[in-house]
């Protein structure tokens, strides 16, 4: 219908009528995030910084693995608020973030595929911010965008896990179901830490038929 407002911009619009946005990093008024703070956040060089060793081991999985910027202040913050906040909004400078930092290897890749929520936490949450940041990417580069790798379970959050707890935990929860496979996938998430997620998501990528999977984030822990 003509002239409807959709839910998830209403709900955005309420939430700054109500509680008007402030920067995550400085708590500045009337800003998603300001330039001072967008300007402290710092880029990672190292395709597979800071954890090398663990995802060399894990090479043939994953094609590359790449975190873009450290995770910590104030990227750390917006992250935060956009995920448990419920800050649809920081979803467009995150992205930018992304977009402007965006390797030119992954231009080479046929679909963007964003790391699913399972159905449960996408009820909770309203949305997921994997997807959020991949529409962005894939509206800037012209990649497709796929949805069509599904966690086929519930997870525990992994915040705490050590790398084998993390392992089990994920082991298995992925599947593909979204028609032919793309032949390059660029996995994409908001935060890559010890990698346990995206190898799990690349290892139901490859079993579908995938040749290439490369792993981008965001941040990096």
């Amino acid at each position: 219908m003509a002239g409807c407002v959709a839910m998830p911009e209403l709900y955005d619009q309420l939430l700054d009528l109500i509680f008007p946005p402030r920067c995550p990093g400085c708590r500045a008024r009337g800003t998603l995030l300001c330039a001072q703070c967008t300007g402290r956040c710092r880029r990672l060089r190292n395709e597979y910084s800071p954890l090398a060793e663990g995802r060399r081991r894990h090479s043939a999985l994953l094609s590359t693995s790449t975190a873009l910027y450290q995770y910590d202040a104030p990227l750390r913050e917006a992250i935060h608020m956009l995920k448990y906040r419920r800050r649809r909004a920081l979803a467009a400078p995150l992205g930018t973030f992304l977009v402007e930092a965006f390797p030119e290897f992954a231009l080479t890749c046929t679909a963007i595929v964003p790391v699913p929520l399972h159905r449960t936490r996408l009820r909770e949450r309203g949305f997921n911010q994997s997807t959020l940041l991949a529409a962005i990417v894939a509206s800037a580069t012209g990649i497709l965008l796929s949805e069509g790798l599904k966690r086929i379970r519930p997870t525990a959050h992994q915040v705490g896990m050590d790398g084998p707890a993390r392992e089990a935990n994920v082991r298995g929860a992925f599947a593909w179901d979204g028609g032919p496979t793309p032949r390059s996938v660029l996995l994409l998430d908001d935060v890559l830490t010890t990698g346990s997620t995206m190898r799990e998501c690349a290892r139901a990528l490859r079993a579908a038929g995938a040749v290439e999977v490369h792993a981008l984030a965001l941040a990096g822990e």
